[in-house]
């Protein structure tokens, strides 16, 4: 079993992607969802809100504080220089935010699958930083409260 409190963010996004293989094969698809990690090392799946962007971000936010999250990693399928990819956005308070992707490869008649696991360039990295899937954690003040 993993031990979510001493896993660094390359560890975490190596068995985020190994969950998403699973899931691909399972369902032939990524499903868009947050995979958290609270300050406890407890870890959750949780769906999209499914309301606008920023109505999303506002509660996804407050979720997040509630459950004093300390990382997460938001999955999703989309496009990237006309590629279609499943990208895999993470966020963490210690060690700051990193972007990879997965090509999806399409044969013309057998399943699809992913190709290998990319991280992004920093200027790429920067650029996603303003998304509406970044800047959910709450601040190590509301997630570190003394004993």
């Amino acid at each position: 079993m993993t031990n979510t409190l001493t896993e660094t963010v390359r560890q975490f996004l190596d068995r985020v992607s190994t969950n998403i293989d699973t899931m691909y094969e399972q369902f032939g698809y990524a499903c868009p969802c947050y995979h958290v990690i609270t300050g406890e090392g407890v870890q959750m799946v949780l769906p999209p809100i499914g309301l606008s962007a920023e109505q999303d971000k506002k509660l996804v936010k407050s979720v997040f504080k509630v459950y004093k999250v300390t990382r997460y990693a938001y999955i999703d399928e989309g496009y990237w220089k006309e590629e279609e990819v499943v990208t895999i956005f993470i966020e963490d308070q210690c060690e700051g935010f990193l972007l990879a992707y997965r090509a999806i490869i399409r044969p013309s008649k057998d399943e699809a699958y992913l190709g290998p696991l990319n991280i992004a360039t920093d200027e790429l990295s920067a650029k996603i930083r303003t998304s509406i899937t970044t800047g959910l954690l709450p601040s190590l003040s509301e997630t570190y409260t003394a004993h």
